[in-house]
């Protein structure tokens, strides 16, 4: 089953349809402006968010694990996860007051790969027309919403990846060329924040919103600490 195949597989991925009694958004149908906005207002009540502005930033960190999980599946098994084409579902559910929402893939369609597809061409293919349609939709920057991308794909690329699969792909190489794509030239300058405990972090370009939540706090990378 393909849901044993990946070291990178996030914990709130299932691949089954979610339950009835679940709220779910059907992601793969977002294609239509106004049926997004609708559901965007839908899911802002069941975020607790603000404005559809705070739902859309913050739906696309907690979907981009799933696409993730297909860059590392296309590496794993040399062949191509196309979530477009899927069952995509997003979730809501709340583990007593903490919103623990999971993504829900069926019917994912798998290809064999050309030798030209890349982790680049993945990006172009599944994650930035979801970012085109979410800032048509909700009318939030869209260097917001390549932020959230580019913080996952960096994470995928410069920790999971290298530390989970080293054997798979030149993660090195493959975040290259990512990085010189012109949809994430604002976030090549890099801060970092040192922590009490050692570590250090980069510092976002934009704030997520998260902190737009109720009983939220501004996130540690979040630009506008300290301000």
């Amino acid at each position: 089953m393909m849901d044993k195949l990946s070291p990178i597989q996030p914990k709130n991925i299932r691949f089954q349809l979610p339950e009835d009694h679940i709220p779910a958004w059907h992601l793969t149908d977002w294609t239509n402006k106004e049926k997004v906005r609708e559901e965007l207002q839908r899911l802002k009540k069941e975020m607790q968010a603000p404005n559809i502005r705070v739902t859309a930033s913050l739906l696309l960190k907690r979907v981009m694990p799933v696409f993730s999980w297909a860059i590392s599946m296309h590496f794993l098994t040399n062949k191509l996860y196309n979530l477009p084409k899927a069952n995509l579902y997003f979730a809501s559910r709340w583990d007593s007051d903490k919103w623990v929402p999971t993504l829900h893939v069926t019917n994912c369609p798998v290809h064999t790969v050309r030798e030209e597809w890349t982790a680049r061409k993945l990006v172009v293919e599944f994650i930035l027309p979801f970012v085109e349609v979410l800032s048509a939709t909700a009318k939030v920057s869209k260097k917001i919403l390549l932020e959230n991308v580019y913080i996952a794909l960096r994470k995928l690329f410069t920790e999971d990846g290298p530390k989970k699969m080293p054997q798979q792909v030149d993660w090195r190489k493959e975040w290259q060329q990512i990085c010189h794509m012109k949809s994430f030239a604002f976030y090549h300058d890099e801060e970092s924040r040192l922590f009490p405990s050692g570590e250090m972090y980069r510092v976002r370009q934009t704030c997520c919103m998260k902190c737009k939540l109720p009983d939220s706090k501004k996130c540690k990378t979040c630009p506008m600490l300290g301000c």
